[in-house]
């Protein structure tokens, strides 16, 4: 005796591998640009986070040593702060911040005035470029106001950092830090 299959218990045909295959792609993909779209999405947020934890670092660091200092100077081109900076126990310092080579460069002496920004210098930030008047990333008006005008791009994300400050201190110490 022989025994016959009946046609449903035949198995998958070709027609329905196909499809079934088809349709697992098309799902597959959907749930793979899902995830995709979401590491970049984390990708792009952690960026943006350093960038304006950066700008951040910049606007703290300029704000605190402008507000505790006597005078400031600003050059022509708007890209190097110096300022006398008084510490809480009243001890002078020179202070400077220079864009070069688009970093914002930062150095401190508590004897002499600073010279030109070079490789020993901190960096606070890299990617920086002035905004105000196209170029000049800080600017003031001959006396204690100072400007502040930059943005901070990095891996392409771009954090904006504009505002002001006055430097509030009295004394000097008798530090001179600037011809």
């Amino acid at each position: 005796m022989t025994r016959q299959l009946a046609q449903d218990d035949a198995g998958l045909t070709l027609v329905e591998l196909i499809v079934t295959i088809v349709v697992s792609g098309i799902v597959l993909a959907l749930i793979a640009i899902t995830f995709v779209n979401g590491m970049v999405a984390q990708r792009d947020g952690v960026i943006r986070d350093n960038a304006t934890g950066a700008a951040n670092v910049v606007s703290r660091s300029l704000t605190t040593s402008v507000r505790n200092a006597t005078e400031i100077r600003v050059n022509d081109a708007g890209t190097r702060l110096d300022a006398v900076f008084i510490a809480a126990d009243g001890t002078p310092e020179c202070r400077a911040w220079e864009v070069r080579d688009g970093r914002l460069a930062y150095r401190s002496d508590q004897t002499t005035p600073l010279p030109a920004a070079d490789d020993t210098w901190g960096t606070l930030a890299s990617g920086v470029e002035g905004t105000i008047d196209g170029t000049a990333v800080f600017g003031w008006d001959d006396s204690k106001n100072l400007r502040i005008g930059m943005t901070i791009t990095m891996e392409g994300i771009t954090a904006p950092l504009e505002s002001g400050v006055t430097a509030q201190a009295v004394g000097g110490g008798g530090l001179t830090c600037w011809d």
